[in-house]
């Protein structure tokens, strides 16, 4: 949930975003964790959708580069390692990226993520634009015995986090937690 969280959180007070003419073209196929997640001070994302069945309007704009982390306006850390993209806490996309690869993140003794890229070199439509060559990565954190959280990020290239889907699975029912989706992006030349 704290994915979602960093993901999510940002001022009430909204920038506009507008949407790009053009995606940027594919990465291919031995892209990088960096080249699906452009960090650089003035990048900023905005994206609509839900969380808990409200409706959410944010943008994420990234402000400072500090300690080797990008920060964004809502405090969010980011960084490129030699390994993938992470946050404080875990990696959000990390290298090989290709089908079936996976990694997992201790973030604490009670809570143990686990991350799979589902597929790659998809498209994603989204209100933002079309953009080709993603890279989709499923997240699943255990909440308790019968409790469990997954996620989905989708991933463009040169663009960022394009999609993000959560859910609760309790006793065989599913129920949806939030949906984001890019609305506009600006990225530093």
């Amino acid at each position: 949930m704290r994915a979602l969280l960093v993901a999510a959180a940002v001022s009430a007070a909204c920038a506009h975003v507008e949407p790009k003419a053009e995606a940027p073209a594919p990465a291919p196929a031995s892209a990088t964790p960096a080249a699906f997640y452009p960090l650089a001070v003035g990048n900023r994302w905005r994206y609509s959708g839900t969380l808990l069945g409200q409706p959410i309007d944010r943008t994420i704009t990234i402000v400072r580069k500090e300690a080797g982390f990008f920060i964004d306006d809502a405090n969010g850390h980011l960084a490129f390692d030699g390994a993938g993209v992470r946050d404080r806490d875990r990696y959000l996309l990390k290298a090989p990226l290709s089908r079936g690869a996976s990694w997992t993140s201790v973030v604490s003794l009670q809570s143990v993520e686990k991350f799979t890229v589902s597929d790659l070199g998809v498209k994603c439509q989204c209100p933002a634009g079309s953009f080709d060559g993603c890279v989709v990565v499923t997240g699943q954190n255990r909440v308790d015995a019968r409790t469990e959280l997954t996620t989905e990020w989708t991933y463009a290239p040169g663009v960022g986090l394009v999609r993000m889907k959560t859910s609760l699975s309790r006793e065989g029912k599913t129920v949806p937690q939030a949906t984001l989706e890019l609305v506009g992006y600006e990225i530093a030349g």
